[in-house]
């Protein structure tokens, strides 16, 4: 997941699922808790943002 955030950093987490072949809301969770962890970090609107791994 933080390979396919740090090639495509505006990606949707409807993107990241498919991607990775896995529910949005397990992507929804692992990208939580990677927020809480300080490993990634959404700037911007939730429309035209971005991640940012850290």
């Amino acid at each position: 997941m933080l390979s396919a955030i740090s090639e495509i950093p505006n990606i949707t987490m409807r993107s990241l699922a498919e991607e990775l072949d896995i529910p949005r809301f397990a992507v929804d969770r692992i990208l939580k808790n990677l927020r809480e962890a300080g490993v990634v970090r959404h700037e911007g609107s939730n429309r035209k943002g971005r991640w940012v791994v850290l």
